[in-house]
């Protein structure tokens, strides 16, 4: 698990501005995601109403399908320190 400011992926969503999921932790391999509809991430999650973020569960298939949202950055990226992804607007 990483901690909060140090995430594995970053997604934002085209259709929802100003939401963005920073994973902190995922508790099922990708394979074991595919083929669970209740699969879950470990998320800090900003929004317009959270503007510093709320952690929680949140489940994989309400960010990959029902948000459309992208991978934006992940960890590798910026292994010394992350950098806080402002929400890309299209």
């Amino acid at each position: 698990m990483r901690n909060k400011g140090h995430a594995y992926e970053v997604y934002t969503s085209p259709i929802i501005p100003d939401w963005r999921w920073e994973i902190l932790k995922k508790w099922q391999a990708p394979e074991n995601e595919a083929k669970n509809p209740y699969a879950r991430w470990f998320c800090d999650v900003y929004t317009p109403i959270v503007p510093d973020g709320e952690i929680g569960d949140t489940y994989v298939n309400e960010i990959l399908q029902d948000a459309k949202a992208q991978l934006v950055s992940t960890h590798a990226e910026c292994p010394n320190c992350f950098k806080r992804y402002i929400t890309i607007k299209t």
